[in-house]
């Protein structure tokens, strides 16, 4: 048999090819990020093409995985939560509209704790406890005063992370306070992790009313549970990240230096046109001047406005920079010790995944079509060619 150059080269050219897939499959996500760009690889979605024909996504607001891979969706219109397997099968409905056991009233967070779906059911003020098939266990009252959650995440080893915002109604002129817990899977109260402080409302009574003031810009606090359990947490009002372990508590601090971007005229004209609420007859006014007095605008935007930690550990700040319509989405990357990696552009997507769950080296993402309809991604993440 005669074997030409040409054929020698294409076999060369298939083996060149081939290392250089598997060098870049074994590149980790710091080197990636090191090179300045990340491409995030779409794997697979769940839509409502899954559904039977006659269900659809009313309204997804939150993602949990399990040990085994299935997914389940948050679905607080429903008042449900959709179980899928992990090729993305519909197995079925979680719960159904009521009070009773079982039953949500605008389910809003879910989790996963090694055999527990935990959920918090706004509406009936309360956690609830159920198995992954969705068998009823126990159910906890959540008090307002208490503080409502407002992030719900599970450890690893088990256990609930929870963040609880509490709103002091009759002082008007005092903060709220953010307050970190963990819970047992028995949803019993074992530790508080973190306290802090936010002024992200105010609340007056305008016009007979009882009204919530947004204040713009406000700081805020930002956490993720790293993949050996740390919570990584990050105070946006001077760009200070921290770990802390569940019970012994924090385990080392830095401070990243960053240009800070000017609340400007055209950011607080923005703010109060898409601003809008409701008159004592239920219709549509202008901000009232009252409410424009008291709201406050910091000189500086916050350093960030996200947080996430990757399945190794590397912590992603979406920071707050200026940037041109149109531009790609950027975030700032550290190694697991705090050590800066690089600014990093991300290509794949269009927006930092602030909302998203990190499972088994991928990130699920909540998105919306070109028709508004809501899907969920996973990506993998991999150097751009």
């Amino acid at each position: 048999m005669k074997i030409t150059s040409t054929f020698i080269s294409l076999i060369i050219g298939m083996i060149v090819v081939s290392v250089e897939a598997a060098q870049a499959t074994d590149m980790s996500l710091k080197d990636i990020y090191a090179s300045g760009k990340v491409m995030f690889v779409a794997e697979m979605t769940i839509d409502e093409s899954r559904l039977p024909e006659d269900m659809f996504f009313e309204g997804i607001v939150d993602i949990a995985l399990d040990e085994n891979g299935n997914v389940y969706l948050c679905d607080y219109q429903a008042c449900n939560i959709k179980k899928f397997a992990p090729d993305g099968t519909f197995i079925g409905n979680i719960g159904a509209e009521g009070q009773g056991p079982g039953e949500f009233n605008m389910p809003w967070q879910i989790a996963v704790t090694g055999d527990r779906l935990i959920v918090y059911d706004m509406r009936n003020r309360r956690l609830c406890a159920l198995t992954l098939d969705g068998e009823y266990i126990k159910n906890i009252a959540v008090q307002n005063s208490e503080g409502r959650p407002q992030n719900m995440q599970a450890l690893p080893g088990g256990g609930i992370v929870i963040e609880r915002e509490v709103v002091h109604y009759g002082e008007g002129d005092k903060p709220q306070d953010i307050i970190i817990q963990l819970f047992s899977p028995e949803l019993e109260l074992e530790n508080t992790i973190f306290t802090h402080q936010v002024w992200r409302n105010k609340y007056r009574r305008i016009q007979g009313m009882f009204t919530n003031i947004i204040q713009p810009f406000s700081p805020g606090v930002f956490w993720y549970i790293a993949p050996d359990g740390r919570i990584v947490l990050g105070l946006s009002e001077d760009y200070t990240i921290e770990t802390h372990d569940p019970v012994k508590g924090r385990l080392s601090s830095f401070t990243h230096a960053y240009d800070p971007v000017k609340v400007t005229a055209e950011d607080k004209e923005r703010f109060f046109s898409q601003t809008t609420y409701s008159s004592s007859s239920g219709g549509r006014m202008e901000v009232p001047q009252e409410i424009k007095k008291l709201t406050e605008f910091p000189k500086n935007k916050p350093a960030f406005d996200a947080l996430l930690v990757d399945p190794e550990g590397n912590i992603l700040v979406h920071t707050v920079m200026k940037t041109s319509p149109g531009s790609e989405p950027q975030f700032d990357a550290f190694d697991p010790k705090g050590n800066f990696i690089g600014t990093v552009t991300i290509k794949g997507i269009k927006m930092f995944p602030r909302n998203a769950k990190v499972h088994k080296g991928c990130f699920w993402i909540r998105e919306w079509d070109e028709d508004e309809q809501a899907r969920v991604v996973k990506y993998r993440l991999d150097s751009v060619k």
